[in-house]
């Protein structure tokens, strides 16, 4: 698989967004978290 930066924007935060973006961290993407 080819690394490429991917930006993901998650909408809401809470607990289960920033799960989501600690995840999406590990995959190498950019997370904003709104």
């Amino acid at each position: 698989m080819p690394k490429r930066k991917k930006k993901i924007i998650v909408i809401g935060g809470g607990l289960a967004g920033l799960s989501l973006a600690m995840k999406t961290c590990e995959r190498n993407a950019e997370v904003v978290v709104v």
